[in-house]
C-alpha cells in the first residue's frame, strides 16, 4: 500500500484527548488536501470516560450522562452527538462519523482503514494498567501492529503541542536498517513529505547502506541519508531534535496475533519514549508490500 489515498482515519475513545486528536487530524487533512472521517467504538471501558471529551467541547447531550446500562440504545446517539460536536470544535464539521456500538476497538478501526484504503491512521497514545505499559495502551500498540496502513501515534501530554499547519516545508525522520519494514516506512515517509511539500532524513543506525540506494529508491523529493552509530532509539530523537522534525518514521518488526502484537524492540522503546508524533509502518500493511 502507498500513500495514494486521501483518507484520514482517526480514532477516539471519548477520553480527554479526543478533542485534541480530532483538531490533529482535522488539520492535516486539510492540509494535504485528504477527508477526514472520525470512529469511535462504543464498550464499557470507553462509555466511563465518554463524557470527559464531551465536557471539553461542552457537549450537553452527552456531559454528564451515564452511558452504561443504557437499555435503548441511547449511548449510540450520545456518542454519535459528540463525535459531532468533536467534529465542530475542530473546524471540521463536515467530517465524516462513525459510532460502532459493539466489537474490539483496535480491530474495527483497522477494518474500516483497510476499507476506506486510508492514507494513515491518527491515534492517541495513552497508559495501559493491564500490563504496565506506561505510554502505548493496548489498542493503539495493537494498530500499531497490525493496521494496514501507518499508524500516526500521538504522545500523551504532547496533544495540544502538535500543529499539522506548521509541518509544511519541514523535514520528517526515518529510521533506517535495511530491512523490509524500514523500506516500507521510508517510502511512506517520503510520500507524505512530499505531501507536505518537504523533505526527509533517512537515518541509518548500526546497519550502512549505500546512500545511493536509499535515495534512488524513494520519490523525487530532498532526501538526505546519514548513518549514525550508537543506540537507534537515543540516535533517531538527536536527529529530530536537531531538526525539529515534526515527526519520526518507523517500521514495526513484528506481526503477533491481536492479543499479543510484536512491535519490536526499537518501535516499542520509540513510541515508550515519544517526544514528537511516531508514524509507525505495521507489519500487517507490508503483506502486500514489495521494496521499492
Amino acid at each position: 500500500m502507498s500513500l495514494d489515498g486521501d483518507t484520514i482515519v482517526c480514532a477516539v475513545d471519548g477520553s480527554a484527548a479526543s478533542p485534541e486528536l480530532v483538531r490533529i487530524s482535522a488539520h492535516l487533512a486539510e492540509l494535504i488536501g485528504g477527508q477526514l472521517q472520525v470512529a469511535h467504538v462504543l464498550g464499557a471501558a470507553s462509555s466511563r470516560v465518554l463524557s470527559t471529551a464531551a465536557a471539553a467541547v461542552g457537549s450537553p447531550a452527552v456531559a454528564g450522562d451515564d452511558l452504561l446500562g443504557d437499555r435503548e440504545g441511547q449511548g449510540e446517539l450520545r456518542a454519535a452527538a459528540m463525535l459531532r460536536d468533536l467534529c465542530v470544535a475542530a473546524g471540521a464539521p463536515d467530517a465524516a462519523r462513525h459510532v460502532f456500538p459493539y466489537g474490539d476497538p483496535a480491530r474495527r478501526v483497522a477494518r474500516m482503514a483497510e476499507h476506506l484504503d486510508a492514507l494513515l491512521i491518527v491515534v492517541g497514545a495513552r497508559p495501559d494498567r493491564r500490563d504496565g505499559d506506561a505510554l502505548i495502551g493496548s489498542v493503539s500498540s495493537r494498530l500499531a501492529a497490525d493496521a494496514p496502513c501507518p499508524v500516526l501515534m500521538i504522545p500523551p501530554g504532547l496533544e495540544r503541542q502538535v500543529r499539522p499547519a506548521a509541518w509544511r516545508g519541514r523535514t520528517l525522520v526515518c529510521g533506517f536498517d535495511g530491512s523490509l519494514p524500514s523500506w516500507s516506512a521510508a517510502r511512506h515517509a517520503a510520500g507524505l513529505a512530499d505531501r507536505l511539500d518537504g523533505s526527509l532524513s533517512v537515518v541509518s543506525v548500526g546497519t550502512r547502506v549505500r546512500s545511493a540506494d536509499v535515495v534512488s529508491a524513494l520519490p523525487a523529493l530532498d532526501v538526505r541519508y546519514e548513518h549514525r552509530a550508537g543506540d537507534p532509539v537515543w540516535e533517531l530523537e538527536r536527529v529530530a531534535a536537531a531538526i525539529t522534525a515534526p515527526l519520526i518514521a518507523i517500521g514495526s518488526r513484528g506481526l503477533g496475533p491481536w492479543e499479543d502484537p510484536l512491535l519490536g524492540s526499537v518501535a516499542r522503546r520509540l513510541l515508550q519514549s515519544a517526544r514528537r508524533p511516531t508514524l509507525v509502518l505495521p507489519a500487517a500493511s507490508l503483506l502486500d508490500d514489495r521494496r521499492p
